[in-house]
């Protein structure tokens, strides 16, 4: 009888470590999954104020870009006035020298 208890709490003993090894590996798992969740949390945090960023950033480009096209804008209408008044003043100087011209010869034929 006693080789049979020995077997027996030999059995016994092999069941205790089992479900002891089943705990301890399902203690493991489940700390391997709040660490992960808990890392899932943390990278969606950092998503969410990567994307922010992200958003304000690019409000921000198209800002400046609306302001850089304004501008060029305003650059070509300003070279388009001042071709034409160049062209104004070049005329005005013309006329003014026919004028000049002509009272030239006037004065020469009075002569």
């Amino acid at each position: 009888p006693a080789p049979l208890q020995t077997s027996h709490n030999h059995s016994a003993d092999q069941h205790l470590c089992t479900y002891q090894c089943r705990q301890m590996v399902k203690a493991d798992v489940l700390d391997a999954l709040s660490k992960a969740e808990k890392q899932v949390e943390e990278y969606q945090t950092k998503l969410q104020s990567f994307n922010a960023t992200f958003t304000e950033a690019d409000a921000e480009r198209k800002h400046f870009r609306d302001k850089f096209l304004y501008s060029e804008q305003e650059l070509a209408a300003a070279k388009g006035r001042e071709k034409m008044l160049q062209e104004q003043l070049l005329m005005e100087i013309n006329n003014s020298q026919e004028r000049y011209t002509k009272e030239l010869q006037s004065c020469h034929e009075l002569e």
